[in-house]
Parts: structure tokens; C-alpha cells; sequence
């Protein structure tokens, strides 16, 4: 059985959002240290307040991307969510100074918010009178796969 339309856009928009999440986890700390001249343990407290910005953006936000999805449709927030997904991943790509890594990362946190529209569209798009995988795998993806892309512990390799 093909998924439709609807579950492909989803799941396409889960997978690109998890794959940004792993592989922007994994590249910070060393991006950090550069950015900051400062050794691992010094860039440890920027690190920490990067991820607590990208953090305090994903939860203020998710409750008010839910609410304009409520408002003008769940796929037309997801895919403007995703356009600002471009931008936090080409500002973190080009950043030249702490303060750019900064609003590269508040700009994903609030593009990343899209989870609450994402599962609202998975329990809109798949039947409960339809049996099969695809709404568990969906709902699934929506919690579990940002931590099934980053590496185990978060650490850096040498």
C-alpha cells in the first residue's frame, strides 16, 4: 500500500526536521569553540545557553504555531516553518560571530516548534478506521526521531 500525498508530506517534513536537529547537535560545540577562541570547558557555558535559547524559543513558540495552524491550515505553517528551517541552517552555516550562531539558533527553535502542528496534521490526514502502520509510525516520528539522528550522548568525536 502507497502512503498518499498527505503521509509522504509528512513524513518528509519529520525527516528534515529530525535531520537538521542530528546534525546541527554534533557541530555546535566545535562551531563554538572556533566562534569563541575559548577552549572546550570556556565554550562549555556559550554552549549551554545556545541550547537553552533554541530551548525557551521551541517552547514559547510551539503553543503559537499550533494556534496559526488552527487558524490558517496545517500544511501552509509547516512549510513556512520549514522555510525558516533554510534560513537558521544558512545563517549557523555562515556565522562569522557568536551573535549570529545565537539568532540562527532562536530562528530554529521557532521553526522547530512545528511539532504541534505536525501532529495535529497526523491525526487530521490518517484514519482511525484505516488499519495498518502508518499512524503509529507518524505519531512516532513526530517524538522520537529528532533523538534517533543525534549521536548517543550529544558528545564530539576527536
Amino acid at each position: 500500500m502507497r502512503p498518499s500525498a498527505r503521509e509522504a508530506f509528512i513524513l518528509i517534513t519529520l525527516l528534515l526536521d529530525s535531520l537538521g536537529f542530528g546534525l546541527v547537535s554534533p557541530v555546535l560545540p566545535r562551531l563554538v569553540e572556533e566562534l569563541t577562541g575559548a577552549g572546550p570547558s570556556e565554550a562549555g557555558s556559550v554552549f549551554g545557553l545556545l541550547n537553552s535559547a533554541y530551548a525557551g524559543a521551541l517552547f514559547l513558540c510551539s503553543p503559537v504555531l499550533g494556534r496559526l495552524s488552527d487558524r490558517f491550515g496545517r500544511r501552509p505553517v509547516i512549510l513556512l516553518s520549514l522555510a525558516g528551517a533554510v534560513v537558521n541552517y544558512t545563517l549557523a552555516a555562515t556565522a562569522h560571530a557568536l551573535w549570529l550562531l545565537f539568532m540562527a539558533r532562536l530562528v530554529g527553535g521557532i521553526c522547530g516548534a512545528n511539532a504541534a502542528p505536525a501532529a495535529a496534521y497526523v491525526r487530521a490526514c490518517l484514519s482511525w478506521r484505516r488499519p495498518g502502520w502508518r499512524r503509529p509510525v507518524c505519531s512516532m516520528a513526530v517524538w522520537c526521531c529528532p533523538k534517533a539522528w543525534s549521536r548517543p550522548g550529544g558528545g564530539r568525536s576527536h
